[in-house]
């Protein structure tokens, strides 16, 4: 076995998919009310925005992670040019255990909507009258808001469109070419005859208390000054 991922980029994947699946369904439910037990009771407004606020942390951490986390986890390792993508749809040629040239682009593209999403709505009006308006609401006029609101409304089909495309991508490789991509990034390893390059090598620079600590410190810090 090899290992692909480290700690902190499965932990950041799995919670991010919790995350944007949460806001996703609060955002068609606005006027649901949830009790949840001893964590108290929330409007569905209210967990959409702290999900949005965990999103915009988790997003904050991989920017950084992918500077000075493990060698797969590193922009430089997956963000290829045009050279390698067209190697990649030619021959399936990838240069990296960790994303190929395609799925670094989709990589690239969720970070950058999931961005635009969380940037937005940390500007807009609670409506609903059941929770609060977002953080920097008071620091947008109406024209402001009304484009933010715009854009973030909108933003959400395209982000549901790519989404669907990554998880199709991924159910197309596990049954066209029995690469199972997501038992990878539950479990970090991969069996080495299944290999993606000619002479494959676990990680480096693994630190995953590092990572972890880093992730905490983001996300307390980012409610902290929201909130």
């Amino acid at each position: 076995m090899i290992k692909v991922w480290d700690l902190p980029t499965r932990l950041f994947h799995w919670i991010l998919a919790l995350a944007v699946l949460v806001c996703v369904y609060t955002s068609y439910n606005f006027s649901d009310y949830y009790d949840l037990s001893f964590l108290g009771s929330y409007s569905a407004m209210a967990i959409h925005q702290y999900a949005g606020t965990l999103i915009l942390a988790l997003l904050i951490f991989r920017l950084i992670w992918g500077i000075i986390g493990a060698t797969t986890a590193r922009f430089s390792n997956f963000i290829r040019g045009p050279f390698h993508i067209v190697q990649y749809l030619k021959k399936s040629v990838t240069p990296t255990e960790g994303h190929n040239p395609l799925g670094a682009l989709m990589v690239v593209a969720l970070i950058l909507l999931l961005l635009i999403q969380v940037v937005t709505g940390l500007f807009l009006e609670d409506n609903t009258y059941m929770f609060a308006n977002a953080p920097l609401a008071k620091l947008a006029d109406s024209d402001m808001r009304s484009n933010m609101i715009a854009i973030h409304s909108n933003g959400r089909a395209i982000l549901l469109w790519f989404i669907g495309l990554h998880i199709t991508a991924v159910f197309a490789y596990l049954i066209v070419k029995r690469q199972n991509l997501i038992r990878t990034m539950i479990t970090g390893t991969r069996d080495r005859s299944a290999a993606h390059t000619p002479n494959p090598e676990s990680i480096k620079a693994d630190r995953p208390l590092v990572g972890i600590a880093l992730m905490i410190i983001i996300i307390a810090l980012t409610f902290y000054l929201l909130f």
